[in-house]
């Protein structure tokens, strides 16, 4: 069975992670580097993570993010648009998996 997504993981230091934050996107590639440019700014990486989940977009954000260096350490590329939800809970999940959280919060 194949996946509905691809995932791309950036390499990242060990270190105690203490929030993971979410960013979900379709097609809103200024907004998309806005808010990661943000995070990056206003964030203490060193206890966070930062999780993209793109939706299929179809404007040049799938590119951005396969060149992006440094904004966020993973990435999951739907086949089709899953919508935000699902696409949430998508980035919740995965974080789980690669954290090892048995207790995520979405705020």
């Amino acid at each position: 069975m194949s996946s509905s997504y691809e995932l791309l993981c950036k390499e990242r230091k060990s270190c105690a992670l203490k929030t993971v934050i979410c960013v979900v996107t379709h097609n809103r590639l200024e907004y998309t580097k806005a808010c990661l440019e943000s995070i990056s700014r206003n964030t203490d990486r060193s206890k966070a993570i930062v999780v993209v989940v793109d939706n299929a977009s179809t404007d040049g954000t799938v590119d951005w993010l396969r060149g992006c260096e440094g904004l966020f350490d993973h990435a999951l590329f739907n086949k089709m648009n899953k919508y935000p939800g699902a696409a949430c809970n998508q980035a919740w999940m995965h974080a789980i998996n690669i954290v090892g959280y048995e207790n995520v919060s979405h705020l």
